[in-house]
């Protein structure tokens, strides 16, 4: 590894030493990732949305409430965000929005397993929060050190929903918390490589 990059760089937060040329480095990734960053949102939409047909299979009891969940709470905060990626509030904020956009989705999520509790094969749902990380690990350029404390959180609520309110089978509960938390951790390698 070459030496004058250990001095440069941050080991931990994987950001350059230099605040000036971090700062440069950041506006420079933001701007040449935009048109990523719009890609991931609208494809975000259009998987949550494509979800509901899934659903309809899957959970026919609690569909509706999931479309709740959906189409008034998640699908409208992403296209926001989305929209707002036309903004220099945006420019100035990516990260910010990123994150945003990632935990919405995640509660999103979490607030569909709650809700659908009354349908029995509503522990299965514990698989969107994967794809929840695969965007927020891969896609949407949010810091390691605050993507990790994002996804233990999602996996920490995910847990209380599904033991406290789902009371799922100790070992259907099990499965899916290690599921999980395997799939944050190595979200979390794949960010730091």
């Amino acid at each position: 590894m070459d030496r004058n990059i250990n001095k440069a760089l941050n080991l931990l937060t994987l950001k350059i030493k230099d605040k000036a040329v971090e700062r440069d480095y950041q506006t420079t990734i933001s701007s040449e990732s935009l048109v990523q960053y719009r890609f991931v949102m609208i494809s975000g939409v259009l998987f949550y949305s494509i979800f509901s047909f899934v659903d309809s299979l899957t959970f026919p009891l609690v569909n509706h409430d999931l479309n709740m969940i959906r189409y008034y709470f998640v699908v409208p905060c992403l296209l926001f965000i989305f929209l707002s990626s036309f903004t220099p509030l945006y420019k100035k904020n990516t990260r910010f929005f990123n994150f945003l956009a990632i935990l919405i989705s995640g509660i999103g999520v979490i607030g569909m397993a709650y809700v659908g509790r009354s349908d029995p094969e509503i522990s299965r749902i514990y698989v969107a929060l994967i794809i929840v990380f695969f965007y927020l690990y891969a896609l949407l350029n949010v810091s390691h050190l605050k993507a990790f404390p994002i996804g233990t959180i999602l996996v920490g609520l995910y847990l209380l929903v599904a033991w406290r309110v789902n009371h799922l089978p100790m070992g259907i509960l099990l499965y899916n918390i290690v599921m999980l938390t395997v799939s944050n951790l190595v979200g979390v390698t794949v960010a730091t490589l």
